[in-house]
């Protein structure tokens, strides 16, 4: 009896060996699925219905989207597009999922290009109005004669800085993400170097 007891799931104990055995499994859909202590469960899907994303976990690839892994949330999490933009694939690095519990979807988007190359432009624009205008109130306010410079160079720095600042933002928003929710009742909020978790009413969503 000592030896039936140390019997596995697997195969029963040398010393416990008879005829007809019996093993039970838990019915699908009948019983909550339960993952390894310390882990979420979390599915890694693409925002764009025809992209492919590899997810790697401990530096290994661990499934492509659509899937649902457990993993652990304070374990960092890669993905990695498989089409190229601008010669190389898209990644997106997650140092941790935050204080994250329960089930979570993960959404991977891909560096929006035309976004991207809008904010370039107009930050080499907004740039040169920034530095003409500089210039023109700098030489404004070095001499009198040159005081009708003055003027034009405020004009010409109040329009310019508003427009490279907000090109800024445009390149650094059209990089790759990651969004997540908690719970599939929360707007997803964007995942990108640090970590931030939001409370709402019906989850939690958060950044990364």
């Amino acid at each position: 009896m000592d030896s039936c007891g140390s019997a596995t799931n697997e195969s029963p104990n040398g010393n416990c060996m008879s005829p007809i055995q019996v093993f039970l499994f838990p019915l699908p859909g009948r019983a909550s699925e339960e993952g390894p202590p310390g882990t979420v469960k979390v599915d890694f899907v693409a925002a764009n219905a025809n992209g492919r994303w590899d997810v790697y976990y401990d530096d290994e690839v661990i499934c492509s989207t659509p899937c649902s892994r457990w993993v652990d949330p304070n374990r960092p999490v890669m993905l990695r597009a498989r089409e190229e933009s601008y010669g190389k694939p898209d990644r997106i690095e997650l140092l941790n999922l935050g204080n994250a519990t329960g089930d979570m979807q993960l959404q991977a988007h891909p560096t929006a290009n035309g976004k991207l190359v809008t904010g370039i432009v107009f930050t080499a624009f907004g740039g040169m109005s920034v530095i003409t205008g500089i210039t023109l109130t700098s030489l404004g306010y070095s001499s009198d004669s040159r005081s009708g410079l003055t003027t034009p160079g405020l004009i010409t720095l109040g329009v310019g800085l508003p427009v490279t600042l907000g090109a800024i933002w445009m390149i650094v928003s059209a990089a790759a993400h990651a969004e997540a929710q908690q719970g599939y009742a929360v707007s997803p909020a964007p995942l990108d170097g640090g970590t931030r978790i939001v409370w709402g009413a019906g989850g939690i969503s958060g950044t990364f």
